[in-house]
């Protein structure tokens, strides 16, 4: 990748361009230290090495870790938006993880009181 530190030149892309808060600069900036360590573990050299298959394996990772849905859907939005920061810099030619689907939040069910005839509830 040239030597640049493209981590630091998305975190400045971010807060300037973006305008994002610095909580959410540092989740983003953490989730994608937490896939490069994963790109250590897995041996892979760099981001541009990174493929379709290598991010499948990567959810899994994430699945076995047993992270939270909004957990899982937060980190591929990270990497995703990090992607496409280097799609617009001209560093990649193509994003893997654009095709990636988050898992949906887990719906809960409402809860209801139940009334009986008599006007009390159960």
């Amino acid at each position: 990748m040239t030597g640049r530190n493209w981590e630091q030149e998305f975190s400045n892309y971010l807060c300037t361009e973006r305008n994002y808060s610095e909580h959410t600069n540092i989740n983003y900036l953490h989730d994608i230290q937490d896939f490069h360590q994963f790109m250590i573990e897995e041996a892979i050299a760099t981001f541009m090495d990174v493929t379709y298959a290598d991010v499948r394996l990567y959810l899994t990772y994430l699945r076995k870790r047993e992270f939270a849905r909004t957990t899982v859907a937060r980190k591929i939005s990270s990497l995703r938006s990090f992607y496409a920061f280097l799609l617009r810099e001209n560093v990649m030619a193509e994003n893997p993880f654009v095709t990636v689907s988050h898992t949906k939040k887990q719906l809960r069910l409402p809860k209801f009181f139940l009334f009986t005839r008599d006007g009390s509830f159960v």
